[in-house]
């Protein structure tokens, strides 16, 4: 499990406002943030990119960082996200990609070994459902 803490602040172009109603809220520019918009289901994603820290955890004992992406045009252009937070690995690593299986559970699933060289006989004779094949003849 990777915990994430992000400062909204940080964002680009990131304002607070009170609305009418008395709650506080948090606006910040789309574009400037490249705020994808589906076409389809009309959702907002802000994409974010966890960073590691190059020499392993920090002095808080956070593995990396959180970042804005700003896309790959802006990035290779040089720009460069706001850092928006740290982030820590509680597992301390262990995790691998996709599902994790324990070993009892990868065995208990694996079908049996086959041992055919002293089990099965060559030819199938004494097998009485099992008929030998004879080839058709007019």
């Amino acid at each position: 499990m990777i915990r994430l803490k992000i400062d909204l602040l940080k964002i680009t172009g990131a304002k607070t406002f009170t609305a009418r109603d008395g709650t506080a809220c948090i606006a910040f520019p789309l574009e400037a943030n490249n705020v994808f918009i589906s076409p389809k289901t009309g959702s907002h994603n802000l994409d974010l990119t966890l960073m590691r820290n190059r020499d392993g955890k920090d002095q808080y004992g956070k593995d990396g960082f959180c970042t804005v992406d700003v896309g790959k045009d802006r990035r290779l252009a040089g720009e460069r996200g706001p850092i928006l937070g740290n982030w820590e690995d509680l597992d301390g690593g262990n995790q691998r990609p996709g599902r994790d299986v324990s070993a009892q559970e990868a065995t208990r699933k694996a079908p049996p070994a086959r041992d055919n060289s002293a089990s099965e006989p060559d030819d199938f004779d004494n097998i009485p459902f099992r008929q030998k094949f004879t080839p058709f003849q007019p």
